[in-house]
């Protein structure tokens, strides 16, 4: 919007009518950029997006769609439909964290054909890995809270192996007053 295109997005924050307003400009072309999560686009794939003139499609986090991503958001295995309705659509995958089996599975997913591949540093200034492995349960949470403590007025992200792993971390920082 800031530079001139017409943009919207339907996501659970808007009411039911704002999103009737959504869709009603995209119908009339007046919207150049739908922005949708994953679970918005399987909720209304049969009936929106059969009404909508869509010409490219672009899967943000495209990680996600990857064998090992989807723990978390089971819906970007299920985008690969977008393919196969929209076949004569170009398609672009966009990540900053995907290695090369990451990359290739993702075309694999995507059914892209014959991609082009464009890769940058993986170097970024302003985000920093720290991997440790082999701490018992009960120090996690302790070394997790000694480190959020010594970078606290800096963001961070702290991954899991699960869906059930991170709500429960999630929980553990509530318990001892971080938000998060």
């Amino acid at each position: 919007r800031a530079n001139g295109i017409e943009a919207e997005f339907i996501n659970s924050s808007l009411s039911n009518n704002e999103i009737s307003n959504v869709k009603e400009k995209c119908r009339s072309g007046k919207t150049k950029l739908l922005y949708m999560a994953p679970e918005t686009i399987m909720q209304l794939h049969d009936s929106f997006l059969n009404e909508i003139t869509v010409s490219l499609v672009a899967i943000d986090e495209a990680h996600c769609i990857s064998s090992w991503g989807h723990d978390f958001r089971p819906e970007y295995l299920k985008l690969s439909f977008l393919r196969d309705k929209f076949s004569a659509v170009p398609f672009i995958g966009l990540t900053a964290t995907a290695d090369k089996v990451t990359r290739k599975d993702i075309i694999t997913q995507m059914n892209l054909r014959d991609p082009n591949i464009f890769i940058s540093s993986f170097d970024r200034k302003n985000l920093s890995l720290n991997v440790r492995r082999g701490i018992p349960e009960a120090k996690k949470i302790i070394e997790i809270v000694n480190l959020i403590t010594k970078y606290k007025n800096d963001s961070g992200i702290i991954y899991c192996l699960s869906r059930k792993s991170t709500e429960s971390v999630s929980e553990k920082l509530k318990a001892v007053g971080i938000n998060c």
